[in-house]
């Protein structure tokens, strides 16, 4: 089992609404951080999980790889 922290850009959004089309010029990318159990990795994404039990997991997220800055796995002692 590979515990890993992946740092990515996701989607900049503005909440419901009309905006100014000026305000929209300063709508970025967000960083973002996620820690969980790699599940997944494949050529195109890694898939990670924050929860899991013997059979099911839960909130599960796929970050495809053009959007990772960085990717590190934890050591794990026991």
């Amino acid at each position: 089992m590979k515990i890993v922290i992946i740092e990515f850009w996701d989607s900049g959004f503005m909440e419901g609404g009309w905006h100014e089309r000026e305000d929209i010029k300063s709508l970025k990318f967000c960083p973002i951080t996620s820690v969980g159990v790699l599940m997944c990795e494949t050529k195109d994404y890694y898939t990670l999980v924050p929860n899991l039990s013997h059979d099911e997991v839960a909130k599960a997220i796929s970050i495809p790889r053009s959007a990772v800055k960085r990717i590190r796995q934890l050591k794990v002692t026991s």
